[in-house]
């Protein structure tokens, strides 16, 4: 009998580790549980951002659509997401960035007369003064072999179609009587528009006639590189910009993006042929 108060005290301490070891795998088995549980919470919340976020997008891009067919603001309501399309006009300033960066041998046009509704070209509204172009990014070596040049062929009407080019060069390396580049120029002030560019031409004084457009070519650059445009007064519309902004009413998801459509230029292709409006002899 003198056993028997241990073996109650054991058993009682037996039965309060198994206690505690339940109550333990209970714990662990919960932890596992919400854990999985959460997670599954988590892959859906993840894959209706995802569902939502396209749905957005596609709103974006049809009301996107709506304004570039009717050249205007546009905002509206589709299967519950509500769309905002701005429109932005490009110039009529007389400074002006082109509203994407540019890589090598990639031609952009600055149009010196305006166009009509239609997108046809109406010389009534033209700019005849002078003008510097800016590219590169401030900070840049003028001296690297992928230093930035800079080709403008100005395209003007005087009696004839007619062309002038000039060739800028930062790198003086690369200007001789071989290459016929010219040296870029100094300006004080190399920031507008947003970007703040490494070199500048000198101000460039076309010919008498009525100038079409002038068109720009970066050569050596190794990646895209930002252009700007500075004149003497405003050049005529470019073309437009269309922000858009998506937002479903439920959830708040919004996408943003915008897309820039310029006026039509000549294909690359004629920078690099002699043609013409008539016969050649």
């Amino acid at each position: 009998m003198s056993r028997l108060p241990y073996l109650i005290k054991r058993n009682k301490k037996e039965e309060g580790q198994a206690v505690l070891i339940l109550l333990l795998a209970i714990a662990v088995i919960l932890t596992v549980g919400l854990s999985l549980v959460s997670r599954s919470i988590t892959d859906v919340k993840i894959s209706q951002q995802s569902q939502e976020s396209a749905r957005a997008l596609w709103v974006a891009q049809a009301g996107l659509e709506k304004a570039i067919r009717s050249n205007s603001a546009v905002s509206g309501t589709l299967n519950g997401v509500n769309y905002v399309v701005q429109r932005n006009d490009l110039g009529l300033s007389a400074e002006y960035v082109y509203p994407s960066k540019v890589k090598a041998n990639e031609p952009i046009t600055v149009w010196f007369v305006g166009h009509d509704s239609d997108g046809n070209i109406d010389t009534s509204v033209s700019y005849n003064g002078t003008f510097r172009f800016y590219w590169g990014e401030s900070g840049e070596s003028a001296s690297s072999s992928t230093t930035p040049a800079l080709e403008v062929t100005l395209i003007y009407h005087d009696g004839s179609f007619k062309i002038k080019r000039y060739v800028y060069d930062p790198n003086s390396t690369r200007r001789s009587s071989q290459t016929n580049f010219s040296a870029n120029g100094s300006c004080s002030d190399y920031e507008f528009g947003g970007q703040n560019f490494a070199f500048c031409s000198p101000t460039i004084t076309p010919p008498s006639g009525t100038k079409y457009m002038v068109k720009a070519r970066l050569l050596f650059n190794a990646t895209a590189k930002p252009v700007g445009l500075r004149s003497s007064g405003n050049i005529p519309v470019q073309g437009s910009c269309f922000p858009v902004t998506a937002t479903i009413e439920e959830s708040g998801v919004t996408k943003r993006y915008e897309e820039c459509q310029l006026y039509d230029s000549t294909p690359a292709i004629f920078d690099n042929l002699l043609y013409s409006g008539g016969g050649i002899e």
